[in-house]
């Protein structure tokens, strides 16, 4: 199950605009919630992509998800501020979130009409492992006395637009802790 919590994912090349020197993680969560099929969605279309999603670092401001059927970025640190936005593979944008301050973990979908539309509505929070803001999963598992050891893991789990369950487990000694976390 899920993704080790130990040791701390690898840094990734620095984003020093949203994060301290060496601090830059090489990849992040995106939690999507809320986003809909509009009326102009098909059943040859995949269904909305709601879910816990990885994004890799691929340059220093850059996090990208390529997989069989959604492409996902998110740009903490551009120019004009920090956008998020997805599509399905075959070019339909599902998701575009932009705000005018950099380093933003939270984006509403700016795709809000149905009519004529695939896929339309939705947040996207954007979830870190180690090093946050405004807190990690290393954090949390600290927090809840969580062993430090090599098969403790973790996934998310979305509860919803504003909250994440995250379900820490370890088979060594069978634990199993679901932890619903507020992200506002």
């Amino acid at each position: 199950m899920g993704t080790p919590i130990y040791p701390p994912p690898a840094k990734g090349d620095d984003c020093l605009a949203c994060f301290p020197a060496g601090e830059t993680p090489s990849s992040v969560y995106v939690s999507l919630t809320g986003v809909k099929v509009g009326d102009d969605w098909a059943p040859s279309l995949p269904g909305p992509p709601n879910g816990i999603w990885r994004l890799d670092q691929i340059s220093p401001c850059y996090f990208y998800l390529i997989d069989p059927d959604w492409i996902m970025v998110w740009e903490p640190a551009r120019v004009d501020g920090s956008r998020f936005y997805a599509w399905w593979y075959w070019g339909l944008q599902f998701f575009n979130g932009e705000d005018s301050d950099q380093c933003i973990y939270r984006f509403t979908n700016t795709l809000t009409n149905p009519v004529g539309a695939e896929y339309y509505g939705g947040e996207a929070q954007i979830m870190l492992v180690a090093d946050p803001p405004p807190i990690s999963i290393q954090e949390i598992a600290d927090l809840l006395n969580i062993e430090h050891t090599a098969d403790t893991m973790f996934d998310f789990v979305p509860a919803g637009a504003a909250n994440v369950n995250i379900l820490f487990a370890r088979i060594a000694d069978g634990m199993n802790i679901l932890v619903e976390h507020d992200l506002s």
